[in-house]
């Protein structure tokens, strides 16, 4: 998930920056956000056909065993041949197939569960797409450090909507990220133009603004994940797959207004056509997105996987641990590069530096590690909490 993540953020970067041959003869800079989010959409599609796929050859392996077990004993009954002892361990079946072998769940309609996705899509189309235009704006060090802002929204949204309260340690650990995420504002705000970015310091900040924006988004979608998918006897394979069908198909008529609407993008406020005749003009776009495209099948999947399992803030968790190889990935690229690709230190590399200490300190008060949250929490006066990891719990 580490590693799918990273590449994920590092292969979107480079797009950015790459120059190529545009539809008019002129060479510019892969501008296109929301062109990125169709490719994302697009690569969760895949997880709907590898479900169908893996579906299908278990259903064939449990036929299989049950005739072999018929011709074994021919006095068993066929309903015992598909008992959860012949279902292969970790599988991939969701739904009905399960629900007949074991005791009675909650039964939920397949239009239930497309209405979920739909929501989720939703969710995940404004913020990919307006973390997309920060991205375009700001380093990919900054971008994904913003990206903690998520370790916020979701406690809020779960203290509105879930009904959890937010414990001492949990404040604590809010109001770490909160001054860690100005601090990395203002060092890009600062660092504009001595962090080999062609952008103003102006420009810098309102992709900033457009990160944390998105990650209201990507909270709201963390959120429904956690409160609605655990209701359904679902794969995570099969609603990212979902989830990645409903997406594309939304991005269809979406795409084709921006590319009618006029704009500085080749006439268009973004098009479309102009983005896949620069990806098929160049070579080390094309595998950028290629790069991109298959991270994003794994790395969604994977991120599902943990939310359903555990829990939304623990997800979070796991994916604040990309900063510090993003950040590392840019500035090797840099130096490789000579300055075409990555980002270079800068005087107020400093001050980013301080603000990813305490988005660290932040999440792990906020998840209450080594019960190191309470400990601070103490410092201030507060009533320790109980739980170790109260979220992943559910001591709520």
């Amino acid at each position: 998930m580490l590693a799918l993540g990273s590449a994920n953020t590092v292969s979107k970067k480079i797009q950015n920056q790459v120059v190529a041959l545009t539809i008019d003869g002129t060479s510019t800079e892969f501008t296109a956000p929301w062109f990125q989010t169709s490719v994302m959409f697009l690569g969760e599609c895949m997880n709907l056909l590898y479900f169908r796929l893996l579906n299908r050859s278990q259903l064939d392996g449990l036929a299989q065993s049950a005739r072999a077990t018929e011709a074994d004993d021919s006095r068993q009954p066929r309903s015992s041949t598909l008992s959860a002892s012949t279902t292969p361990s970790g599988s991939y079946l969701s739904g009905s197939v399960a629900r007949a072998r074991s005791s009675p769940t909650k039964q939920r309609s397949p239009r239930d569960l497309w209405r979920v996705c739909a929501l989720l899509a939703l969710c995940d189309l404004f913020g990919t797409s307006l973390a997309g235009i920060g991205l375009v704006l700001a380093p990919a060090s900054v971008f994904q450090m913003l990206r903690g802002s998520v370790v916020i929204l979701p406690s809020l949204l779960s203290f509105f909507f879930l009904k959890r309260r937010i414990r001492p340690y949990q404040a604590v650990g809010i109001a770490s990220v909160f001054v860690g995420l100005l601090l990395v504002g203002v060092s890009g705000f600062l660092g504009a133009d001595a962090g080999g970015e062609d952008h103003t310091p102006v420009q810098v900040m309102f992709g900033c603004a457009m990160v944390v924006v998105g990650q209201m988004a990507s909270a709201v979608q963390f959120v429904v994940e956690e409160k609605y998918l655990r209701e359904f006897d679902a794969a995570p394979m099969r609603v990212v797959g979902m989830e990645g069908a409903v997406g594309f198909a939304t991005m269809i008529p979406v795409l084709t207004v921006m590319t009618l609407v006029p704009g500085a993008d080749h006439g268009s406020f973004e098009n479309a056509p102009n983005s896949l005749f620069m990806i098929s003009h160049n070579a080390l776009l094309f595998w950028m997105v290629l790069l991109y495209w298959f991270s994003i099948q794994g790395f969604n999947y994977l991120s599902l996987t943990c939310s359903k399992k555990l829990s939304a803030v623990t997800r979070t968790l796991i994916d604040s641990t990309r900063t510090v190889v993003v950040w590392a990935a840019e500035l090797v690229l840099f130096k490789a590069t000579r300055g075409a690709f990555g980002e270079a230190l800068n005087p107020y590399s400093w001050i980013e530096l301080i603000g990813f200490a305490f988005l660290v300190g932040g999440t792990v008060c906020h998840n209450n590690v080594g019960l190191i949250g309470d400990r601070v929490a103490a410092l201030i006066g507060a009533r320790p909490s109980t739980s170790r990891y109260a979220l992943i719990d559910g001591d709520v």
